[in-house]
């Protein structure tokens, strides 16, 4: 089994946790105290500046190995692929309705660039360019892989999935199927990538289509007898009674995650239809 892991994912995560920040206070006659909490900062004083405590580069990389050891031990897995996004996402070019992840904040931790560095230099990661490695990552996978990400979306993609968060494992087959936990939705297959068309990605900064939450989504795609079909046409009805078939192709397009290169999702539509 060969491990198919998210790159960008590790890179934020094994980021972040090799930091914290530091709250700053002056504490009276001249006494400068910091806190690794706002709000206990905020107990003793108002803060004054931020400051951001990383540890030391060899800490991070540590973390990083000992995280793939984790999952090639989880997933049963004796080889493994490293992705990272490169430039020149298609996504950008394709988004008219609003721009594709222009609500990230941009914020990066220290050990961004070095981690990256690492992972290309010494693990033989693929840099991705072009598309995101999500989508080489879905064009990878096979009956003797397994995508792992924290990436819900990802589990559009048929086969074996683990989440890097939870240690979750999800076989995602197609056309797929829905549940409700709680008031979340989750699903797999194309199904679920219908369920993503109405809900939109909040993430990625993708429009669904107004009024739809989890639950109403749920009851208006879940079915026994699902088909590619049905499903889709369920979705184009819905785009167009709220009279937003304009972004039908746009929204397609934006979500799908490639299982073949350079694949459009309508041409997977016309194949199982």
């Amino acid at each position: 089994m060969r491990a198919l892991i998210d790159g960008d994912v590790l890179v934020y995560r094994i980021g972040f946790a090799s930091e914290k920040t530091l709250y700053w206070i002056d504490y009276g006659d001249g006494i400068e105290v910091s806190f690794r909490s706002a709000k206990e900062a905020r107990e003793w004083g108002v803060i004054r500046d931020t400051e951001i405590d990383s540890m030391p580069l060899s800490f991070a990389i540590e973390l990083l190995n000992n995280t793939i050891d984790k999952i090639l031990e989880d997933t049963k897995s004796d080889e493994y692929t490293l992705y990272l996004t490169g430039k020149g996402n298609f996504r950008e070019g394709v988004a008219k309705t609003i721009p594709y992840k222009g609500n990230r904040s941009g914020k990066k931790p220290v050990h961004y660039q070095a981690l990256r560095d690492y992972m290309i230099d010494e693990l033989d990661a693929v840099l991705v360019e072009g598309q995101e490695a999500d989508d080489e990552m879905a064009s990878s996978q096979s009956k003797d892989t397994v995508i792992c990400s924290i990436d819900k979306d990802l589990w559009m993609v048929p086969g074996k999935h683990y989440d890097i968060a939870t240690g979750r494992k999800v076989l995602a087959k197609d056309p797929g199927g829905l549940k409700l936990e709680g008031k979340k939705i989750l699903g797999t297959g194309f199904v679920w990538f219908c369920a993503q068309m109405l809900l939109g990605d909040r993430v990625d900064n993708i429009k669904g289509i107004n009024g739809l939450g989890p639950v109403k989504v749920y009851k208006l795609l879940e079915s026994k007898k699902h088909s590619v079909k049905l499903a889709w046409r369920r979705v184009k009805a819905i785009y167009k009674m709220h009279g937003q078939l304009d972004r039908l192709e746009e929204s397609a397009v934006l979500l799908w995650m490639r299982r073949e290169k350079d694949q459009h999702p309508y041409d997977f539509i016309k194949e199982n239809t």
